[in-house]
């Protein structure tokens, strides 16, 4: 092989690494709610909420709530205190499901660093 099959193949290779990370990695980010917690408050007070299901975060007490309204529309939004959902949803009665907390991912903490470390070797 010869040494400019050797740069495009490292390049290649880095190339393809950096789009799998970027993928993995926008699949993890947070997408913005118009939803707010005062409006789910003020649905579940007027029994609109037809399902609740809430997913902690690792960083607990955060996470975030997914509700489907009676009217079809599905809402999410971000908590900084998943107990005060709970609370809420108990006081009015309304069933919900509540997640484990995700656990490590084996991608990020083995295999990109293995990949990664062939690539520098």
């Amino acid at each position: 092989m010869g040494k400019q099959s050797r740069i495009w193949t490292g390049y290649l290779v880095f190339c393809s690494i950096l789009v799998v990370l970027f993928i993995y990695l926008s699949g993890n980010m947070p997408t913005r709610s118009a939803y707010t917690w005062q409006e789910f408050q003020t649905a579940v007070e007027q029994e609109q909420i037809q399902s609740v299901e809430i997913e902690q975060n690792r960083e607990i007490p955060t996470g975030s709530v997914d509700a489907v309204l009676k009217n079809g529309q599905e809402v999410k939004f971000y908590v900084s205190n998943v107990s005060d959902v709970e609370k809420l949803l108990q006081t009015y009665g309304v069933q919900y499901t509540l997640d484990d907390v995700p656990g490590e991912s084996i991608f990020g903490n083995v295999v990109l660093p293995v990949l990664l470390s062939m690539v520098v070797v």
